[in-house]
C-alpha cells in the first residue's frame, strides 16, 4: 500500500493497528479464469500451431512473394521495351510461361490433401466434399501461367500498377 492510501485510510479514523488487517484482504478460494482448457487442448497448444496452419501460411507467403516478384519484373520489362507494345506482350507472355511453378503447386497440392483431415472439416452430405463451417470448402487452386497472365496481362495503354 502506498503512503497516500495509508494516510487517507488513517484520516478516516481507522486505528493504525487495524490497518494491517484491512489491507491484507481475504484469500481467494480459487484462481478466477475466463475459461478452462482441457489437458489435451493445453498439450496441443504447447506443440505450436497446427501443421495445416503452418502449411497454409507457407503457401500464402510463397504466392505473395511470386506476385511481388512478377510485379517488379512486369514494371522492369515494360520500361525496357518502351513504347513497343507488341514486343512487350511477346516477351512478357514468354517469360510468364517459362516460370517454374512446380514447387509452389506441390505446396498447394500437399495443403489441399491434408487440410480437410487435419482441420476436422465435416463431410458435405449434399454434394460430397467437405464443409468449412456451413459453406463448401474449396481447395486452393493451382498457380498457372494463364492465371498469372490474367493477373499481370500484357496490355496496351499506360503502365498499370498491380
Amino acid at each position: 500500500m502506498d503512503q497516500r492510501a495509508r494516510d487517507f485510510i488513517l484520516s478516516q479514523g481507522v486505528r493504525p493497528d487495524a490497518l494491517c488487517e484491512i489491507s491484507r484482504g481475504k484469500p481467494l478460494a480459487h484462481r478466477p479464469q475466463n475459461f478452462k482448457l482441457p489437458l489435451h487442448e493445453r498439450i496441443k497448444g504447447y506443440l505450436g500451431p497446427p501443421a495445416f496452419g503452418v502449411r497454409a501460411r507457407n503457401v500464402e507467403r510463397t504466392i505473395a512473394t511470386l506476385h511481388a516478384r512478377l510485379h517488379e519484373d512486369y514494371v522492369h520489362l515494360r520500361a525496357k521495351c518502351g513504347p513497343d507494345v507488341a514486343r512487350f506482350a511477346t516477351a512478357w507472355t514468354r517469360y510468364v510461361e517459362s516460370l517454374e511453378l512446380g514447387r509452389i503447386n506441390g505446396l498447394i497440392a500437399e495443403h489441399n490433401t491434408y487440410y480437410p483431415m487435419e482441420a476436422n472439416l465435416r463431410a458435405n452430405p449434399d454434394g460430397g466434399g467437405y464443409l468449412l463451417g456451413s459453406t463448401p470448402w474449396e481447395p486452393t487452386p493451382k498457380v498457372t501461367a494463364e492465371g498469372l497472365l490474367e493477373r499481370f496481362p500484357p496490355q496496351v495503354g499506360p503502365e498499370r500498377s498491380a
